[in-house]
């Protein structure tokens, strides 16, 4: 007597194959992916920054009180496990130039990825830069001698 065989069926195996592989996949895009929002999310904490420390420095009068206000910014930063420093650069080594009545303030925040990329050894800098015009001096008058109209 012979016997039959029966052919398995191969359904519940091939769900069992997808699944493995999608997950080997879609594991690591997702990992990149939040690497991607965190880096998105710092560089917009650091425009910020750039912005609010340009705006400071650009309503005060003399380099003292710019300092100040820079050092009150720099106070009130706290870091994270994600940003691990914030740094200032002014314009002309620490001291703000007044040259086109504008305050240029670049800043680079240091970031620690959530998830570290492999073979990423350095750290990663965010560089944002703000210019803003000075607002803190009085306005001069000038006077337009053909139609006797001042500005």
């Amino acid at each position: 007597m012979m016997r039959q065989h029966y052919a398995r069926k191969q359904k519940g195996q091939g769900l069992l194959e997808v699944l493995a592989v999608g997950t080997a996949v879609m594991i690591p895009l997702a990992l990149l992916f939040l690497d991607g929002l965190t880096l998105v999310g710092v560089q917009a904490a650091n425009n910020t920054y750039a912005k609010r420390a340009a705006r400071a420095l650009a309503d005060k009068v003399s380099k003292d009180e710019r300092i100040q206000a820079l050092e009150k910014l720099q106070q009130s930063f706290k870091s994270s496990q994600v940003i691990t420093s914030l740094d200032y650069q002014l314009s002309n080594d620490a001291t703000v130039v007044n040259a086109g009545k504008v305050v240029t303030v670049k800043t680079s925040m240091t970031v620690a990825l959530p998830v570290p990329i492999p073979g990423v050894d350095k750290p990663i800098i965010l560089v944002s830069k703000a210019v803003e015009p000075i607002t803190g001096e009085a306005p001069t008058v000038i006077t337009l001698k053909s139609n006797n109209n001042t500005i």
